[in-house]
């Protein structure tokens, strides 16, 4: 497992393709941060499915600022939301 201790930051990580890699990444042992943009729901399920499953997951949402360009993301934010896993 080359990946074990990885924080990976996975954006549209609540749906599809991004759900899927999240998942995939956490069986690797990656600890997941699941971004995504409205379906707070949806970020909660894979959290709760990745934690469930002996993986560590967080959600975090990025908002979209005027213009449509997804700025309001602070990838810092991201990168604190990983160190912090299993504080």
């Amino acid at each position: 497992m080359r990946l074990k201790g990885k924080v990976a930051i996975v954006t549209g990580g609540s749906q599809a393709i991004g759900e899927a890699i999240a998942i995939r990444y956490a069986t690797e042992g990656v600890r997941v941060a699941v971004v995504y943009h409205h379906n707070d729901g949806a970020a909660r399920n894979v959290v709760k499915r990745i934690n469930a499953g002996g993986g560590e997951a967080r959600q975090s949402r990025c908002f979209e600022s005027p213009g449509n360009r997804a700025d309001g993301f602070r990838s810092d934010r991201a990168v604190r939301h990983g160190r912090h896993f299993g504080q």
